[in-house]
């Protein structure tokens, strides 16, 4: 499956494909395949941590981190993964007193140049990794591919597979519940396209007949999948739906499938929300962003961003807080041709009506995560720096006042 990454500009739009994936990975590569039961860690809030107006270096990761994360149903349960460059060796942390102290886990079987963590909103010492992988010089990428499941915060890890499989499985991922769903592609067969692993269990195949009836195989292969709760959903959306787009959901693991349809403008793409509740997306024209507390059947606009100064506008979603309390970053000037440009990290507060403006440092950090207080409050930002398609592209992680 190709996976995209997308760019805006201000009069046009530019999407960026990944390259395929390549090659499959044998599952025992991995660690020992032990499974115990979870732990979950009280979720009091935050202490010892206090994040100064600018980035402060997170000393015990910063050497190696590219992607940090906090558990949603956890405050202070929080992960780490990376590499150091030109070291391609995957290693990986994890912190009980939301990034204070850090405790390493050796991960002797993996390598890549990038990493994703993604955590069990439920369970929060349930999590995946997927790893990038190039091949210099050419540098040929597989995004998110292979991934790896830990049931007890890091300690042991095994392939998420194909069903009845050896193999890994290539697709785009996401919890519902305790409930983990891949979402495989255009490149899979009809019966493939989606598969799950429920409460832990092995991936299975999930039956779409009943699903191909009401809506397209080839738009449930290219939809965005997100969950509210334990409902999974699919967004068919641009350039497969202009209007009316249809949104397929199931509370039942897929053997029944409610479709409705999406009225008014919809976005380009969007996320979920770490509220729980709240989908934010990105306009079809790349210059706002829309919300919808309804599943994706209706947006309304969210407050204006600040106009940019030059021509070249680009806007990533970052991070949000339980809370409601959302982040991006707004770029501009001409990346391409002179450097990184601006780089403004924005907020936008629940019930605020303008964003806020933190930080406008060209060397910015790339927000990752928020770590938040028992009540989902924001207490530190967590950046890393930004990825680029080299093996040799620095690692690095930092916190600051959110």
């Amino acid at each position: 499956m190709r996976r995209q990454a997308r760019a805006f500009f201000v009069g046009c739009m530019v999407i960026a494909a990944s390259l395929a994936a390549c090659g499959s990975t044998n599952a025992n590569t991995t660690s020992p395949a032990g499974t115990p039961a979870a732990q979950t860690p009280t979720a009091t809030s935050t202490v010892g941590l206090h994040p100064m107006a600018d980035w402060t270096a997170a000393s015990a990761i910063d050497a190696f981190a590219k992607d940090v994360q906090f558990a949603a149903s956890a405050a202070n349960t929080g992960y780490a993964c990376g590499m150091t460059a030109p070291n391609t060796t995957v290693q990986f942390a994890a912190t009980q007193d939301g990034g204070v102290t850090w405790q390493a886990a050796p991960l002797q079987a993996f390598s890549g140049v990038n990493c994703n963590l993604l955590i069990n909103p439920t369970v929060p010492t349930d999590l995946v990794m997927t790893l990038t992988i190039c091949s210099p010089p050419q540098l040929d990428c597989n995004y998110g591919f292979p991934a790896y499941r830990s049931r007890d915060g890091g300690h042991q890890w095994t392939l998420v597979n194909e069903p009845a499989s050896n193999g890994p499985i290539e697709g785009s991922m996401v919890w519902a519940g305790e409930d983990l769903y891949i979402l495989t592609g255009a490149k899979s067969p009809t019966t493939h396209r989606l598969a799950v692993s429920k409460a832990g269990g092995p991936t299975q195949w999930v039956d779409l007949h009943a699903l191909y009836t009401q809506v397209g195989d080839g738009d449930v292969a290219s939809a965005q999948m997100f969950a509210i709760g334990t409902t999974l959903a699919l967004s068919i959306l641009a350039p497969n739906c202009a209007q009316q787009c249809p949104v397929a959901r199931t509370a039942d693991g897929g053997t029944t499938w409610t479709v409705s349809k999406a009225t008014g403008a919809t976005p380009r793409y969007f996320t979920a929300n770490t509220d729980g509740k709240t989908l934010v997306g990105l306009s079809q024209d790349g210059q706002s962003y829309l919300s919808s507390s309804d599943g994706g059947l209706t947006w309304s606009a969210l407050p204006a961003l600040p106009a940019p100064d030059i021509a070249y506008n680009l806007l990533d979603l970052g991070p949000s807080a339980p809370d409601g309390t959302i982040y991006t970053v707004q770029v501009v000037g001409q990346p391409e041709a002179a450097g990184p440009g601006t780089r403004r990290i924005l907020r936008l507060a629940p019930g605020a009506t303008n964003w806020a403006t933190i930080d406008t440092k060209e060397t910015l950090y790339t927000p990752l995560s928020v770590s938040c207080d028992a009540q989902g409050h924001p207490l530190a930002l967590w950046g890393g720096k930004p990825w680029t398609r080299a093996v040799n592209s620095q690692p690095g992680s930092a916190y600051r006042t959110p």
